[in-house]
Parts: C-alpha cells; sequence; structure tokens
C-alpha cells in the first residue's frame, strides 16, 4: 500500500520576482515475499519519505538572473535499514536568451 501527496505553487511578484514551494511525501507499508530456488523469506514494508523546496528568482532588466534554492528531504525506513535525511542549498544565476 502506497500513499503519495505532492504540491506546488508559484508567484509571481510585480515582473521581477518569481518563487515557489514544492512538496512531496510518499508513505508505504505492506508485505512481499521473496522466494526463488534456495532462499525463501517475507520482507515488511513500513517507509516514509518527505522533500520540501523553496526557490526565489531574481530577474534583471537585461536578461540575466540571479536566486537561491533550498531544499531538506528525510527518507526513514521504519525496520532501521537505512535512514538519511539531507539539506542543500544552491545559488543560481544565469542569462535569457
Amino acid at each position: 500500500e502506497n500513499t503519495e501527496l505532492a504540491a506546488q505553487a508559484n508567484f509571481n511578484c510585480a515582473t521581477s520576482w518569481k518563487a515557489f514551494v514544492r512538496f512531496q511525501f510518499y508513505d508505504s507499508v505492506g508485505e512481499s515475499a521473496i522466494t526463488g530456488s534456495t532462499y525463501s523469506s517475507s520482507l515488511s514494508i513500513l517507509q516514509d519519505f518527505s522533500d520540501l523546496e523553496l526557490g526565489v528568482t531574481y530577474n534583471f532588466p537585461k536578461d540575466y538572473y540571479v536566486g537561491a534554492r533550498i531544499r531538506a528531504f528525510d527518507y526513514d525506513d521504519h525496520n532501521d535499514a537505512l535512514d538519511y535525511d539531507g539539506d542543500i542549498l544552491s545559488i543560481i544565476a544565469g542569462l535569457r536568451f
């Protein structure tokens, strides 16, 4: 059984500023049989993953832009086999043509 929630919102402030927020969440629960010619077992699945990202960009009149994004994510395997989380900060700049 898998549950997925996802949402994104984009914002335009005047003509120069743009921003967004994005969120995703996954939750998985269940049993999975693993069978083979020499091995048989059952795998219990109980895990969730969340991911949140925020970003802002400023567009200059001469076709270039600067901005920043921050992303935070968390994976939790309730069987204690694998858990991780992280934060990523990205600084962006570029030209539009």
